[in-house]
């Protein structure tokens, strides 16, 4: 879950050898990471909705979700990498030296990585869980018209939403728009559907009080924190991304109101930052070991193959039609923006197929939905594989039931449709 030890020595070289704007741009290796950990929240707390009886949400919903965690880490990102910075300097102003910069910045760097960085992301894996809860609340409100709020599961509850534990009002009361769970850090309480009678609307006083981040329902806007939290900048104005400073004052003043989790200049920066490193990445695999097949210039996905693989394939023909196979699902994942590495295969070995940005996976070609669960499971606890990529010929309601089924058993992975290769979904 915390940022590796490498990743903090190459963002403090970087900082310190001002390998990049630090007012504008994005230290490349913290922002990969940050938004690493807060994707795999997001699965996580998808997950564990779906486990406890939630449909999948839908791909649009899922695609604003992860759009904010992109934004959340540029933003975290930034604040993190001016504080490091402002430790480059001693007391009279003079550049330190590396070693003693590298030990300075180390409680603040401990702090962030560790106990607030966990503090984050136990607190967006319930968000995100919410957010597909609060998908199904909608669902089903003709049904269950109403939401009961549950009492924290912390073994020690403090204070905060007491004074709301037991209410039962209907899902699209008001209510809910000022009050929920998951609006202050570390709360555990929860919301259930139901058609209990409602309950009194109650008063909380203002430690109740959503705080600053959480004041959103990421189940409606599909923002996993709100552009209210202390990372984001106060005003256009004071966005380091803004571009024209004088206009972003002038929308300021005329009492426009900042959209960061939308905003076309935000995404603009972070594009360029993955964009950039995709691209180092690609060029950095050695033509003597690999064979590199594709680079989109436009989403950063791309396609190497270890030439070890090609030449294993070239034995005999039911090899090479595998790894043509192969081959052609991974520039089909590539050309959705993700970064493929098509593995070097061992004979008699069991291995994973694939680096999907970064991490092992496996190809799988469904033709029949019988067995669909079973594989998965098998390239999870055989090939060492993190992910599993799908190509269904046909994606029918026995594949939907098996998607499903491989997130409660938090299985994750992403697969596209015969003939609609450009609607690559994750699951």
């Amino acid at each position: 879950m915390e940022f590796t030890a490498e990743t903090i020595a190459k963002a403090l070289t970087a900082i310190y050898g001002k390998e990049f704007d630090i007012d504008r741009e994005l230290e490349a290796h913290i922002f990969e990471e940050t938004r690493r950990i807060f994707a795999q929240a997001v699965a996580e707390g998808i997950a564990d909705s779906v486990e406890s009886g939630a449909d999948v949400p839908g791909d649009e919903f899922l695609k604003a979700l992860r759009e904010s965690v992109d934004v959340f880490s540029a933003f975290r990102t930034h604040r993190m990498q001016n504080d490091i910075a402002a430790q480059l300097t001693d007391e009279k102003g003079q550049l330190k030296p590396f070693s003693r910069f590298a030990k300075d910045v180390q409680p603040y760097v401990s702090h962030q990585n560790r106990a607030w960085l966990r503090t984050e992301y136990d607190t967006a894996i319930r968000r995100a869980h919410q957010a597909a809860d609060w998908q199904q609340f909608e669902a089903e409100k003709d049904v269950l018209p109403n939401l009961e709020w549950i009492p924290s599961t912390s073994p020690t509850p403090g204070a905060d939403h007491r004074v709301f534990w037991g209410t039962v009002l209907p899902v699209d009361d008001p209510f809910w728009k000022e009050h929920r769970p998951g609006d202050r850090w570390n709360c555990k309480c929860e919301l259930r559907a139901t058609d209990k009678d409602c309950t009194a609307r109650p008063h909380g006083t203002e430690k109740d009080n959503p705080q600053s981040g959480l004041e959103n329902n990421p189940g409606k806007d599909g923002q996993l924190f709100s552009d209210k939290h202390p990372y984001y900048p106060d005003s256009c104005a004071a966005c380091p991304y803004s571009g024209n400073k004088l206009m972003a004052l002038l929308h300021d003043l005329a009492g426009g109101r900042k959209h960061c989790n939308s905003c076309r200049k935000v995404e603009k920066v972070i594009d360029k930052r993955i964009i950039e490193k995709a691209k180092a990445e690609f060029n950095g695999y050695s033509e003597q070991k690999y064979e590199r097949t594709f680079f989109d210039s436009e989403r950063g996905g791309y396609l190497v193959t270890d030439k070890e693989r090609k030449t294993f394939a070239n034995r005999n023909k039911q090899e090479l039609a595998k790894y043509k196979k192969e081959k052609n699902m991974c520039l089909i994942f590539a050309k959705g923006g993700n970064k493929m590495v098509h593995l070097s295969e061992t004979p008699g070995v069991s291995s994973a197929d694939t680096l999907c940005n970064g991490i092992l996976a496996d190809l799988k070609k469904i033709e029949s939905d019988k067995h669909i669960v079973e594989d998965a499971l098998y390239a999870v606890r055989h090939q060492h594989a993190k992910l599993v990529l799908f190509q269904f010929d046909k994606l029918t309601n026995r594949a939907k039931g098996a998607i499903k089924e491989l997130a409660t058993k938090k299985i994750h992975g992403k697969y596209f449709v015969t003939g609609d290769e450009k609607n690559i979904i994750d699951f």
